[in-house]
């Protein structure tokens, strides 16, 4: 979704396969994600998406970190990328995403402080 290294990504994940394994089922990267798509439901690439995206929305409503920190420790190349991606997501940009959900929880308990996220 909002990485560009996530071919890179499924080739290291792909590559740190047991090799033992790779060979004796002659697997080529193309057969992991048939069988990949065919475990889960989703291309491995939707899946490392997917699990990026609730954790930048983990993130952003649980703690202080920058936009561009929280981008950056996910594997975006840059804010700008990330803040395309996200707001394609979730149709929000994360900062609107931060400020709906935590104003949110605000009305819920009254306080930020009672909140374990």
């Amino acid at each position: 979704m909002f990485l560009n290294s996530s071919k890179s990504y499924f080739l290291g994940i792909f590559w740190r396969l047991d090799c033992a394994t790779q060979r004796r089922r002659c697997w080529s990267l193309h057969h992991f994600a048939r069988a990949f798509r065919q475990a889960t439901g989703q291309t491995p690439h939707r899946f490392v998406s997917v699990r990026r995206l609730e954790r930048a929305k983990a993130l952003l409503t649980s703690c202080e970190r920058s936009i561009v920190d929280i981008a950056l420790s996910l594997g975006s190349s840059s804010q700008a990328n990330f803040k395309r991606a996200f707001r394609q997501a979730t149709g929000h940009a994360p900062d609107q995403y931060r400020q709906a959900v935590r104003s949110q929880l605000y009305e819920v308990t009254g306080s930020f402080s009672d909140l374990e996220l």
